[in-house]
């Protein structure tokens, strides 16, 4: 058995750079790192995805709405009104009154779309 099949991993590695042999090993190791990197960028498009479908998506838990909605601002100050298509995910939320232990419930909302374009 060689002095080099007795190292660890690391060292194996260490003294093949050394000797001159690592570059293709590091070539290597730099396209697998770039490969699961293009694979966590595709998965993470993949979930943007889920939750676009899951925001659209209406039951008793949250439902979804789009609207036309007049938006007023100013602009050089002159109001300015632009009409626009603007979509919310609703949903409630319960909370405990502490002092009465009463369950109040309260409707939320969020903008998720403005004419066609995801927040």
């Amino acid at each position: 058995m060689s002095t080099k099949d007795k190292l660890l991993p690391s060292a194996q590695i260490a003294q093949s750079n050394v000797l001159g042999e690592g570059t293709g090993k590091r070539d290597e190791l730099e396209a697998l790192i770039q490969s699961k990197k293009d694979a966590i960028e595709t998965l993470k498009e993949k979930i943007i995805e889920l939750r676009k479908e899951t925001i659209l998506l209406s039951d008793e838990k949250q439902w979804f709405k789009e609207e036309m909605e007049t938006i007023t601002y100013r602009e050089n100050r002159k109001k300015v009104s632009v009409d626009k298509l603007v979509g919310r995910r609703y949903w409630n939320e319960d909370f405990m009154d502490e002092d009465t232990k009463e369950v109040i419930t309260i409707e939320r909302c969020q903008v998720v779309r403005v004419d066609g374009i995801w927040e």
